[in-house]
């Protein structure tokens, strides 16, 4: 099943469409990759796809717990390979 539609909009810029909703999401090449860095580049929105799984997955788990996890926020780090782009690590401080 397709979850998703992405457009190539130039610039280093793309258009990025959940199906079943329609919510968009635009995606730039960071500035230290010729993009302008106006929106998430896609290395950070992996990264902050990551933490976003992770929080979801123990919001589940409270729940079924009866324990609140309203507030809690993580903070996301990635670091990217010069040569390639490629994802290098990535950091989530929970608190």
């Amino acid at each position: 099943m397709n979850t998703a539609e992405v457009i190539y909009q130039g610039q280093l810029r793309a258009e990025c469409t959940h199906l079943q909703s329609g919510t968009n999401i635009l995606t730039d090449a960071p500035t230290d990759n010729f993009g302008q860095g106006a929106y998430f580049s896609p290395t950070d929105l992996v990264a902050t796809a990551l933490a976003s799984c992770m929080i979801t997955t123990v919001g589940i788990i409270t729940r079924l717990e009866n324990i609140k996890l309203d507030g809690s926020k993580l903070t996301v780090g990635v670091v990217v390979f010069t040569l390639g782009g490629s994802i290098g690590s990535v950091t989530l401080l929970v608190r």
